[in-house]
């Protein structure tokens, strides 16, 4: 009896310390059948390197669902293999941001953090992000600092 409870506890405490392992990856981490994937479903460009990437799939779960910025914009796609109907797929060049809102959720079990964008056409979309506190502040800093790179504001005259 002692070894099923010494069973189950190395089994809970595995389950456990691998679910709080970030789920942000870079995107050199990702497989080239993710990548082309994502460049068949037109969110990723000749030259445009994915800077952090996260995924509510788990790795390889980039083929369901995956939340990411490059160079050049932030995206989110989920992609259901048997209904095609329920596929969603955004993006927002940086040029296109207008605000970029951050909802921290980390040490919830039952919500995702995720970044709230709001496009200058009124449009808004979530990408969210799927790691420990550490790895979702770093996705949030990044990709609001990629964003702010690449919409200076001009003074007017």
């Amino acid at each position: 009896m002692k070894t099923i409870q010494i069973l189950l506890l190395t089994i809970v405490l595995f389950i456990t310390l691998s679910s709080c392992k970030s789920k942000v990856k870079t995107g050199s981490d990702l497989s080239s059948d993710d990548i082309a994937l994502i460049k068949k479903i037109g969110l990723l460009n000749e030259g445009e390197t994915i800077i952090l990437f996260s995924s509510q799939g788990g790795f390889g779960g980039a083929e369901k669902s995956g939340n990411f910025f490059t160079n050049e914009r932030i995206a989110f796609y989920w992609i259901e293999k048997n209904d095609s109907s329920k596929n969603l797929i955004d993006c927002a060049f940086y040029k296109d941001i207008d605000t970029i809102l951050t909802n921290s959720q980390t040490g919830s079990l039952t919500y995702a953090s995720y970044l709230e964008i709001h496009k200058t056409n009124g449009k808004i979309f979530k990408s969210y992000v799927d790691g420990d506190n550490t790895a979702t502040q770093e996705f949030f800093d990044k990709a609001i600092t990629e964003w702010k790179k690449h919409t200076t504001i001009k003074p007017s005259i």
